[in-house]
């Protein structure tokens, strides 16, 4: 999508209200927060901000907090040369993740579509790969400190460190920034990228930040009883990681994966969704369509072998389901609900689920007592050696010094998701902003590199990449344009990355062999140096390419084989329709000369015939499977070598209906592509057929059809021309052992090439006449009969 003004302004709703103008809240009121999506919300408010003309010249821009967000809008602020100053509470950015052995995934959360288990986030700035936090925030101060520096070189980054914000004030045209302690600061704009806030204690239950450097809580000993109040991300990984022996977020993700069919579990999880109309919780949603797809692959059965033996787990949950709309990601509430399954299985149980608000937790005899939440029989859940609270912090209490701007807020973005839900899915990166920003950083380097950037820019803009999608385990793509449209468009200087050896893509490479013929020299392909002794066995001219381009562009399913071969066809019908034009200005085909009296009365016809072809892929498959190979069953290869043939094929197909009265394209035939009222033709440029050369495939057997029409045939004949042959005279059995008589026959000799050189009428009277003996001997040897 292109970010129009009109587009931009629309993004800006969702992070200003319009009673509070120049107030922007990045992710403060959304639900479902990442890491990833954080920074993607950052640089959509950036571009949005510039393309609808808001950012102006004299715009001092505040942004208020440290974290993801904070630190890529105020660095995408700084790229786009505004005046911009951070203020953070701690002595860093990114302070959260210091030290932290936590997963950071960039887009896990987002299944079940596709890309999800990239382990790069693809961003313009600031990108970075699946890992500890705490390396990965390593890996983005690098980033920062090398992007600062290229920003420094036209104006300071300005960062406030160890300050808290007062008050945030509008004055007149301006917002009043007042740190604590310290004199108000106007700003045009002010950004709040705070962050949230920490979860709340409940009794002796200390809140364990997520970030927290110890990681997820294990307790001892190893059999221990557990609770987990909350049913958020957070909740559900902690569950995760008491359940399963050795767990790590990432590999338990696609070792689960691999136990079911991805696309089955995707597909019974979005219909759950679905279904879940006026709900709060998917628990009976997903018995009806996702437990049977789980039991269906073994999944239970496989999960018991890797649970932590003896340990058990209790997840309190308001509604009494894991599984509340929205509350989690669709892939950690799946995974989490086959856990439930394969835990409370156990004997005993290793899960239960309890319900009711956890008022007070005390200790008692060295464990803790829970209160308020009860087992669904009713009776209290008692005694843990481990309790774990997921209530979510109050973000209200961390933004209370924004006074009632932030409930403000949140009733317009409520307003705005229940007008446009999809206002309130994870945002996802638009190709326009990658290259918005990519391009915008030209302006820090030197020439010599601001044209490598631009050719980058220009080759990835021609750049397609095929490759195995390992959430989805499907085949997708990801481009600025489809492979498609690349495939039956005229776009030159294109590329087609394989990212994976040929096994990984199923079916795809045979057609897709075809497809790059067809294209020819507009396709350039390449494939990694691991596959290419793979790659060169399907596709010989393909070049190896050591080092991929990151590709902004999100991943979509690459269209089915049968797709795929049908645009081929629609890529040699083109062709030919070229071709046929060429025909008609030039008045000669590879046969010689066409009359003009023939050209214009079979050009109407060919109008007729290519519209049927075009709206029927069938229909077109066919008809071009026999034009190129007269037995049909296999479809063009794509190499252009043979165009002559099957146009001047055309020509005399074409030619031929001036004749015979009816004679359409037609599929209802194995090794036929004509029909007319009393029989079946076959009009085709193939050179060989059954291994043998056309002109010497005279026998009549061989072929299924009543006109057969030539291009490469010269000196054939067909033998038994006056007879059918005749088994003994039982009328049965004659019948069914009989010879086909000798069809007509239209070729490439010098009787037709003579004919279509002619007037129409000449034409027209020889084709007649050939009919006319066709019929003949066919009644002659019924008559015999």
């Amino acid at each position: 999508m292109t970010l129009t003004v009109a587009n931009a302004e629309i993004l800006l709703r969702r992070y200003e209200a319009p009673a509070n103008q120049d107030l922007f809240f990045v992710g403060s009121a959304d639900r479902r927060i990442t890491f990833y999506s954080q920074q993607v919300r950052a640089l959509e408010l950036a571009h949005a901000l510039d393309a609808s003309g808001r950012l102006l010249p004299d715009d001092r821009i505040a942004v208020i907090g440290g974290g993801a967000a904070g630190l890529t809008v105020e660095m995408a602020l700084n790229v786009l040369g505004a005046r911009v100053e951070l203020f953070e509470a701690s002595a860093q950015v990114l302070n959260l993740q210091r030290g932290s052995p936590r997963l950071l995934d960039p887009k896990i959360y987002e299944w079940p579509r596709p890309g999800a288990l990239d382990l790069r986030a693809d961003l313009p700035f600031l990108d970075w790969s699946r890992g500890l936090a705490t390396a990965t925030r390593e890996e983005l101060i690098q980033g920062n400190v090398k992007l600062e520096a290229l920003v420094g070189t036209q104006r300071q980054v300005q960062r406030h460190f160890g300050v808290r914000i007062a008050s945030v004030e509008r004055i007149a045209n301006r917002w009043e920034v007042t740190p604590v302690g310290g004199a108000p600061q106007a700003f045009t704009k002010v950004i709040v990228t705070s962050g949230f806030g920490v979860e709340p204690n409940v009794g002796t239950a200390v809140a364990q930040a997520y970030w927290s450097a110890d990681g997820p809580p294990q307790p001892q000993p190893a059999n221990a009883r557990c609770l987990i109040s909350g049913v958020g991300d957070g909740g559900l990984t902690d569950m995760m990681a008491l359940l399963v022996d050795n767990f790590e977020h990432r590999a338990f993700t696609e070792d689960f994966l691999n136990l079911v069919s991805a696309a089955e579990i995707a597909t019974a999880v979005d219909a759950a969704e679905a279904a879940a109309i006026g709900t709060v919780t998917l628990q009976s949603q997903y018995d009806l369509t996702v437990r049977p797809v789980l039991e269906k692959w073994g999944v239970i059965n496989d999960l018991a072998q890797r649970l932590v033996p003896g340990r058990t787990v209790v997840m309190n949950a308001t509604n009494g389901s894991i599984l509340v709309k929205g509350a989690a990601s669709k892939l950690n509430q799946v995974m989490a609900y086959a856990l439930q399954l394969t835990a409370a299985a156990q004997n005993p149980p290793q899960f239960s689920i309890a319900s009711g608000k956890l008022n007070n937790v005390t200790d008692e005899a060295g464990r803790k007592l829970a209160h308020g939440p009860v087992l669904p029989d009713g009776t209290p859940i008692g005694a843990f050696d481990l309790v774990i609270v997921r209530h979510g912090p109050k973000r209200e209490d961390h933004l209370a010094w924004l006074g009632d701007k932030f409930e403000i807020f949140k009733a317009h973005r409520s307003g705005l998701a229940a007008a446009d839900p999809a206002s309130a899915d994870p945002p996802v990166l638009l190709n326009d902003t990658y290259g918005f920003f990519h391009e915008k950083q030209d302006r820090f380097v030197q020439p010599a590199q601001k044209l490598e950037r631009a050719h980058t820019r220009e080759r990835r803009e021609h750049l397609i990449i095929l490759q195995l999608d390992r959430a989805t385990r499907s085949v997708v793509e990801r481009g600025a344009m489809s492979l498609l449209d690349a495939i039956t468009g005229n776009k030159a200087g294109l590329e087609i990355y394989l990212a994976n050896a040929p096994a990984s893509l199923g079916t795809l490479p045979s057609v897709l062999v075809r497809a790059l013929r067809s294209a020819g020299d507009r396709i350039a392909v390449t494939c990694r140096p691991d596959d290419h002794a793979a790659w060169i066995n399907v596709i010989p001219w393909i070049s190896m390419r050591i080092a991929q381009l990151p590709v902004p562009y999100p991943p979509v399913l690459a269209p089915p084989p049968q797709t795929l071969s049908e645009a081929v066809d629609a890529v040699l019908l083109a062709k030919l329709d070229h071709e046929l034009s060429m025909v008609w200005q030039s008045g000669t085909c590879n046969l010689g000369a066409v009359h003009q009296t023939i050209l214009a009365a079979i050009q109407p016809v060919w109008d007729v015939w290519r519209t049927a072809l075009q709206n029927s892929p069938k229909l077109r498959s066919h008809v071009l499977q026999t034009l190129w190979n007269c037995e049909g069953g296999s479809s063009w290869d794509g190499n252009g070598g043979c165009m002559a043939r099957l146009t001047s094929a055309l020509v005399l197909m074409l030619a031929t209906s001036l004749a015979v009265a009816g004679l359409n394209p037609d599929g209802s035939s194995k090794q036929s592509n004509l029909a007319y009222a009393s029989g079946f033709g076959l009009g085709s440029g193939c050179e060989s057929r059954s291994g043998k050369q056309i002109d010497d495939c005279n026998d009549p057997s061989e072929w299924d059809a009543d006109i057969i029409i030539l291009s490469a045939a010269v000196e054939l004949d067909f033998e038994l021309a006056g007879t059918l042959g005749s088994a003994g005279g039982d009328p049965a059995r004659s019948l069914a052992g009989a010879a086909r008589v000798a069809p007509a026959l239209v070729k490439r000799s010098t009787r037709w090439r003579t004919k279509l050189a002619g007037p129409l009428q000449h034409w027209h009277d020889e084709v007649a006449l050939e009919l006319e003996e066709f019929e003949a001997r066919r009644d002659a040897g019924i008559s015999a009969l």
